[in-house]
Formats: C-alpha cells, sequence, structure tokens
C-alpha cells in the first residue's frame, strides 16, 4: 500500500472531519525513520504545540508504546531519546513552540511525570518523590507550570508545579520575556 504524507492541512482536516490520526509513524532508528505519518499501526493520544507546528502522540511500532513528534512544517520525525524498554509512556503535551514535552512515565508500577527539552535534549523527572499514580500531565503554553492528576489524598486531585521563574520560558517569536517577582507584593 502506497502512503503519501498528508501535509498540515490534510492533517488538521482529517482531525477535524474524522476525529482521527489513522496512524502515524515514528522514528525506529536514530537518525532514520519513516517519512510519512500515515500508517498501519495504531497510534493515540495526539497533542498539538500551540504554533500548531509539533504533534506529539504515543506510537505502537516496536510492539511497545513509543513517544513520538512530527514537525508538521518539514513534514519530519524528530528523534526522542525514549524511556526504557519495561517503561510504558503516555498522556503527552506540549508547550507553544514545542520546545518542552511532558508525558507520563510508568516502569515496573511506578508512575512518574517527565519533561523533555527539545533545545537542551535532556530529559528531566517533575514529580520525583510523589509515592501515587500520576496522569494526564498538562503544559502551559509558556513552559513555566505543569498540572497533572495524582490520587496521593486517596482521590484523584489536580496538582499544579511551578518550574520555576528561572527556567527559559517558551515565548512567542520577538516577545520580551517577563520577569516574575520570587517575593509577595505587600499593599501599603
Amino acid at each position: 500500500m502506497l502512503v503519501k504524507p498528508i501535509g498540515t492541512l490534510g492533517l488538521l482536516l482529517g482531525l477535524l472531519l474524522g476525529g482521527s490520526l489513522g496512524g502515524c509513524q515514528t522514528p525506529i532508528v536514530p537518525g532514520g525513520g519513516y517519512l510519512t505519518l500515515n500508517s498501519r499501526y495504531r497510534d493515540e493520544q495526539p497533542a498539538l504545540s500551540g504554533d500548531g507546528r509539533f504533534l506529539a502522540f504515543i506510537s505502537h511500532r516496536n510492539g511497545r508504546q513509543e513517544l513520538a513528534v512530527y514537525d508538521l512544517q518539514q513534514n519530519r520525525f524528530l528523534v526522542l531519546p525514549q524511556p526504557g524498554p519495561q517503561s510504558i509512556v503516555a498522556s503527552p503535551s506540549l508547550s507553544r513552540s514545542g520546545r518542552y514535552l511532558v508525558y507520563r512515565v510508568s516502569d515496573r508500577g511506578q508512575p512518574r511525570i517527565e519533561l523533555f527539552d527539545r533545545i537542551t535534549q535532556r530529559r528531566q523527572p517533575i514529580t520525583l518523590g510523589y509515592r501515587s499514580d500520576l496522569r494526564n500531565p498538562s503544559i502551559s503554553p509558556d513552559g513555566r507550570y505543569v498540572a497533572f492528576e495524582s490520587d496521593r489524598n486517596g482521590q484523584w486531585d489536580i496538582q499544579v508545579i511551578d518550574r520555576g521563574s528561572r527556567i527559559e520560558l517558551d515565548l512567542p517569536q520577538g516577545a520580551a520575556s517577563r520577569s516574575v517577582r520570587s517575593e509577595p507584593v505587600q499593599n501599603p
């Protein structure tokens, strides 16, 4: 079966009209990978960056769940470091330009939320010390805040982590970085 790339407009129309990606492909070998977005494999949990350029999703290429990011402008996959071979990855979320990617990882029944910085190519655990189940992470457009669900109180509650005022924010091109006060403002 010959599959042609559908491009950004075709993908967005397909999502709006059909409600499904109809399958995507993710890189399998470093520096290589599939050239088209469509495939016969199951793909799920799509997330678009705020600027609409990057599409993150979970793909089932190698008989397990893998994180995939597709550049809709350049029609190519990005090569991402994957969690360990026994890890289960789910629920990707992208910042405004796709610089920051958060997702849920579970190793041997121990869930955590991780952040991947596309510029530095580094992964960072966000939820160290949580001894509960975690799910559905979402990152703010500027990349500073990460929200997710946690059952650490015996029921599902929403948690928000502030990554701090010293991170490099994912701002639109040309936007000036705003400074954030670290101490509370007192009224006179």
